[in-house]
């Protein structure tokens, strides 16, 4: 199952630098190794400022725009230029056809509106209007094809067996593995918890959860959507570390672009002895229900001493509220996450 995605996450990558090459290669017939390499610089420099914020030249951490794109296109000519001065030309025009093509990428329209779109690119630059001489009709066939397909893949729907039950603060979207049993009456409640804990179901639900996640954050992106939320899925079952669960999860994960967005969270009575299955693969925090800890120092002093981005507390009594604040005031890590009344 956590396969799946990986796939999807890794499909997609490959769908979009090979179709947006083939694009150049249409504006730029030129099968000289040289050429093709320089094309397939500018094209990966493009996806991994666009998907990762990772630049060659402009200095890293910068949000992508489009002249952030053409400044790093820059500075990588002039590299380009440094490395093969026998191939002035190329590298310019390269540079040229390169940017042509990203500025129209991520544009979602219909056939028509596409068509039109392109047209009137074309119309503003000479150069591109020139090399693309009789195949303007193949280019805007073959972009309209990519667009079309991209299209299919960010609808592709993952399978919803679990709801997701969120709480969000500070762009920090916590979600738990609460299954919604709440038309059950109390004896039937306690019944299907009880199922829910079942290793394999709660293996299954776990990995479809963060499935969907990893989803909505590659497709979020592909949009241009809210770039500045997080997501943490709390894990409270020792059975996310047998077997190849631990390899599901890393396997998910296994992306730059969902590394930066999504984490776990382990309770701490799991994260105490198993925190090393996971550590240097994820962003790991731990989370805790503190209504019945007596000792908050030595708790605290505990759970923050280990390797974790964040400790979400879950829940504590009210008479501790201020020194559960006082705490979380004094640490950013602390996340206070009251259920919701």
């Amino acid at each position: 199952m956590g396969d799946k995605m990986n796939n999807i996450v890794d499909s997609y990558k490959k769908f979009k630098t090979y179709n947006l090459k083939k694009l150049g290669r249409i504006l730029y017939n030129s099968k000289q190794p040289e050429s093709v390499e320089i094309l397939d610089r500018y094209i990966n420099n493009y996806f991994n400022a666009k998907f990762y914020n990772i630049y060659e030249t402009v200095e890293d951490g910068q949000p992508f725009s489009l002249e952030v794109l053409q400044e790093e296109f820059d500075g990588l000519e002039i590299e380009l230029l440094e490395d093969h001065r026998e191939l002035i030309k190329q590298i310019k025009e390269l540079k040229k056809v390169t940017y042509f093509i990203c500025n129209l990428d991520g544009i979602y329209q219909s056939e028509e509106e596409l068509q039109k779109i392109i047209e009137e690119e074309v119309v503003k630059d000479q150069y591109i209007q020139i090399i693309l001489g009789n195949k303007k009709d193949l280019f805007i066939k073959e972009f309209i094809s990519m667009s079309q397909k991209e299209n299919k893949i960010l609808e592709t729907e993952i399978n919803e067996f679990f709801d997701l039950t969120t709480r969000e603060q500070n762009n920090i979207v916590i979600i738990d593995m609460t299954h919604n049993i709440k038309l059950l009456n109390s004896y039937r409640r306690t019944l299907v918890n009880q199922v829910y804990k079942d290793q394999k179901l709660y293996l299954k639900k776990a990995i479809n959860i963060l499935e969907k996640v990893a989803f909505k954050i590659l497709k979020d992106k592909c949009l241009g959507l809210d770039d500045k939320l997080r997501y943490i899925v709390l894990l409270d079952n020792p059975a996310i570390v047998d077997g190849d669960f631990a390899k599901e999860i890393k396997d998910i994960v296994n992306d730059k672009l969902i590394t930066k967005k999504l984490g776990i969270a382990l309770s701490d009575e799991i994260l105490f002895t198993r925190e090393k299955v996971f550590k240097n693969d994820i962003r790991l925090s731990c989370f805790r229900d503190m209504t019945y800890v007596n000792d908050l120092d030595k708790k605290f002093a505990a759970v923050l001493a280990l390797p974790i981005e964040y400790f979400i507390i879950t829940s504590y009594k009210t008479k501790r509220e201020a020194d559960i604040i006082s705490y979380a005031n004094a640490d950013d890590r602390i996340i206070i996450c009251e259920e919701d009344a």
